[in-house]
């Protein structure tokens, strides 16, 4: 489907329901795909390739581990004889 902005108020925005509106009415129920969404309200598709950081470590942000401390045995008021 073709982007024609000229025939909607400046200002509309689409959803995959339907065309909005700058206060959010809406102003047409008509259903439209992801990729005519994405073209007319600008938003470019996110690339995924990363920079490679050669880095082979896990980050410094990982949790510590902690050390767990054994449970002291209870005190025993009342001892047999």
């Amino acid at each position: 489907m073709e982007v024609n902005k000229a025939q909607w108020p400046e200002g509309t925005t689409v959803t995959l329901e339907g065309f909005y509106s700058p206060e959010g009415e809406m102003l047409n129920s008509e259903p439209h795909t992801q990729e005519f969404v994405d073209a007319w309200n600008g938003v470019k598709a996110k690339s995924l390739d990363l920079p490679e950081t050669g880095d082979t470590t896990t980050s410094k942000a990982s949790p510590e581990k902690t050390k767990v401390k054994p449970k002291k045995a209870k005190k025993k008021w009342f001892k047999k004889k």
